[in-house]
């Protein structure tokens, strides 16, 4: 049941268009937080359930959806933790950012930024997730010998370039 099916009244304000990615982005979430394999297979078997990658391509990350993150996430967990299994994300998560990239997607790459903009805060160590967005980010040294960052290009939904 989505919110506007149990609070009609907000329907025309806050409309939800699924929860599918919510419960396979959560069983992530948990499976890593809990070290527990059975949670990361059953992360895909919403996955699967939802039919979300036939809506991936064209998937934008919002209060609503997160249903780019989920691919990206699992190639995280399988990358740093492959005990756990769903080694089948990556390809999804290189499929979607090379849409953005090549503007075949909903995202379209911006001019660039501070790192602290689209990570909110400067890095002294990257994150094994940034290896995937590696094409649109720099790493350099700061004077002060820490690294930091600089976003080349940023994703966009919905706006004019």
């Amino acid at each position: 049941m989505t919110y506007q099916t149990s609070v009609p009244v907000i329907l025309n304000s806050y409309a939800s268009s699924g929860y599918g990615d919510d419960l396979a982005i959560a069983a992530l979430w948990l499976g890593l937080a809990q070290n527990d394999s059975t949670l990361i297979s059953q992360a895909q078997g919403y996955y699967d359930q939802f039919q979300l990658d036939g809506q991936l391509n064209d998937a934008v990350l919002n209060w609503d959806s997160v249903l780019p993150a989920i691919p990206i996430l699992g190639t995280q967990i399988y990358q740093s933790y492959p005990q756990l299994g769903g080694d089948g994300w990556q390809p999804r998560a290189e499929g979607y950012l090379d849409n953005v990239v090549s503007g075949r997607g909903a995202g379209k790459l911006t001019k660039g930024s501070d790192c602290s903009r689209l990570l909110g805060q400067v890095l002294t160590e990257p994150p094994r997730w940034i290896a995937l967005l590696r094409p649109i980010i720099e790493f350099g040294q700061l004077e002060s010998g820490a690294q930091r960052c600089h976003v080349t290009q940023e994703i966009c939904y919905d706006c004019d370039i």
